[in-house]
């Protein structure tokens, strides 16, 4: 911001240039808040779980980046973006820089740079208009297009993580189940359920279970277990295990060919959301995920929505 000297004696003019700016500055703060969101980047999910800007503000979430171009091939990213707490606008700025091309033929180089990308509010989340919430979001690089869901808020500071105890969070969570019939057609299933994720703070380990699905399925239950908690966010670890169960049946591989379990890919990327008074251990949770084997391919996305109860606050409601 340009600050003027003034013609007064110096102690005046720096009297009335401290009032002029800090009324200038909340008058675009006020300004930028009802302004919605016009900017979020896409990250590999590789940032350093102590990175110094996770105490910063700022948004974050993830994104199920999937291309038909690719085989219906899907990426959960790590998002970020400007925190002003209010919505996305639906023409978005999507700064991919996850997104892994040759630029002038050199194989492994990052595509970065600022592409237009439309945004549409999902149902069956959070409030519209409002953050966190979950929206589908489209774009393309070179002409080839990209969509998938994004789940967004504000971004949990790293010193707000609690360092010992565990939060209950649940919320709403939408499936899709792609698979190929006998014809060779690719078929979709769309799915809407619960979820309930134990974040362990103690243990830096999670465990998402979803259930209560409106669609019959071949499993009631879904579970993945040994999450792995890196800095402000759960991520799939390598030693967590995802199983499927009927009932009281026995815990089965998501996809299996005859009697074997078939081999599969699980990626999961999520983060823990901030309270709107700060600091303050975080009150909401969402994220992405992809489970992905030769028989098929399910992918999901999910938010909170409620304040989550801490461990003994459960344990008090039920005694």
């Amino acid at each position: 911001m340009r600050k003027y000297r003034s013609a007064a004696p110096f102690k005046s003019g720096l009297a009335v240039l401290t009032l002029f700016s800090v009324g200038a500055c909340a008058a675009i703060s006020a300004r930028l808040e009802k302004q919605p969101v016009t900017r979020v980047t896409a990250l590999a999910p590789t940032q350093s779980c102590a990175a110094s800007e996770l105490n910063e503000r700022r948004l974050a979430g993830a994104y199920l980046r999937g291309s038909a171009a690719a085989g219906a091939t899907f990426a959960p990213v790590l998002v970020t973006g400007r925190d002003n707490q209010n919505a996305l606008d639906p023409d978005l700025t999507f700064n991919d820089q996850a997104q892994t091309q040759e630029v002038e033929g050199i194989p492994g180089t990052v595509y970065q740079g600022p592409r237009s990308a439309s945004s549409e509010v999902r149902d069956g989340f959070g409030p519209k208009q409002s953050l966190p919430n979950v929206f589908d979001v489209s774009y393309s690089i070179d002409d080839v297009a990209f969509n998938g869901p994004l789940v967004i808020g504000s971004g949990a500071f790293l010193y707000e993580i609690p360092s010992s105890g565990e939060t209950l969070f649940s919320g709403s969570i939408a499936l899709e189940i792609i698979a190929t019939d006998d014809g060779g057609a690719s078929n979709t299933l769309r799915i809407n359920g619960r979820f309930t994720m134990k974040a362990g703070y103690g243990s830096a380990r999670g465990e998402l279970t979803a259930n209560a699905f409106d669609v019959e399925l071949p499993f009631d239950t879904l579970k993945w277990t040994g999450l792995f908690l890196c800095g402000t966010r759960f991520v799939s670890s390598g030693k967590g295990v995802v199983t499927v169960q009927k009932g009281e049946g026995a815990a089965l591989s998501p996809f299996k060919a005859d009697r074997a379990p078939a081999a599969f890919r699980a990626l999961f990327e999520s983060s823990l959301l901030a309270a709107s008074e700060r600091p303050a251990p975080p009150v909401a949770y969402g994220g992405v995920f992809v489970i992905q084997s030769d028989n098929g391919t399910m992918t999901a996305v999910f938010l909170s929505d409620q304040v989550a109860k801490t461990k003994d606050q459960e344990d008090a409601e039920d005694a």
